[in-house]
């Protein structure tokens, strides 16, 4: 592939990839085996459900034991797949269990973001941290942004100008905040502003916090010359100023679990909302 991949969907976060100014069909493969189309396989250490990202002539991505007590950050060379970077970013003597949703996730789904120079690692709660992509060394690291996630962390973080943008929609607690890329320091944080309504919903969902959770990834798309974070949660979807965190609009319904990244095409915001429990 001609381009680069530096964040989950992709350079616009869509899916889709094309090289500014070449004319020639990308020329994917449609069809893989084991000998068919492959390149290098390289076998990789525990469990990990991030997508891989590309710069550089590195693909990284993140890995962690199945109990969760260590999350990885791993390096390979683009070309030959050779591991060159294997690093133990954080460790928990008792992480938190992703019970009955540990056939559905691992401690290692968020995928990592890249840009020159530097590769920023997300596992929700259990910490973020930003690497050298030259040496492999943790330049900072964070490890005190709550959220219980209960099955899990899945949201991606996302780079927009000095800003990574988190976002934790866990049963406990749901917001999305931005840490400065070269401190790691908070710059603002945004509380989700919708007002619930499932203290009285029977059923151990509620129970758990489930109607109140997401996994979905933000997008930055460009609104009438304006940048806006675009970020689907439980019962609502939301605009933010990605500058300050400031809410600009929120459309509400009674769904909750929505994972898909939202889409942008022609002032249109396309959003799977999630689940439907009726009751809400």
């Amino acid at each position: 592939m001609r381009a680069d991949w530096p964040e989950f969907r992709g350079p616009r976060g869509d899916g889709k990839v094309s090289v500014p100014g070449d004319t020639k069909p990308i020329g994917l493969p449609l069809r893989w085996s084991e000998t068919n189309n492959i390149k290098w396989k390289t076998e990789i250490p525990y469990r990990g459900w991030s997508t891989p990202v590309v710069m550089g002539g590195q693909v990284w991505l993140t890995t962690a034991t199945v109990e969760g007590h260590d999350v990885f950050a791993i390096c390979l060379d683009k070309d030959s797949g050779k591991i060159l970077f294997n690093e133990k970013v954080f460790h928990s003597d008792n992480p938190e269990p992703l019970g009955n949703g540990a056939s559905m996730n691992c401690y290692a789904t968020p995928s990592p973001v890249i840009e020159a120079g530097r590769v920023y690692v997300h596992f929700g709660s259990a910490g973020t941290a930003c690497l050298d992509t030259k040496t492999g060394k943790t330049l900072w690291k964070r490890a005190d942004l709550p959220c219980r996630h209960y099955r899990g962390p899945s949201a991606s973080p996302v780079l927009f100008e000095n800003l990574l943008l988190v976002t934790f929609d866990g049963a406990d607690l749901q917001y999305t905040a931005a840490l400065d890329k070269q401190t790691g320091a908070t710059v603002w944080k945004t509380n989700r502003s919708v007002v619930w309504n499932d203290e009285n919903v029977p059923g151990p969902m509620a129970k758990d916090g489930d109607l109140r959770k997401s996994h979905g990834t933000p997008l930055i798309a460009t609104v009438g010359g304006k940048p806006q974070l675009i970020s689907v949660g439980a019962k609502a979807s939301y605009g933010y100023d990605p500058r300050t965190g400031h809410e600009l609009w929120r459309v509400e319904y009674n769904d909750w679990s929505s994972a898909p990244r939202p889409l942008f095409d022609q002032g249109l915001a396309f959003i799977v909302t999630g689940l439907t429990k009726k009751e809400l």
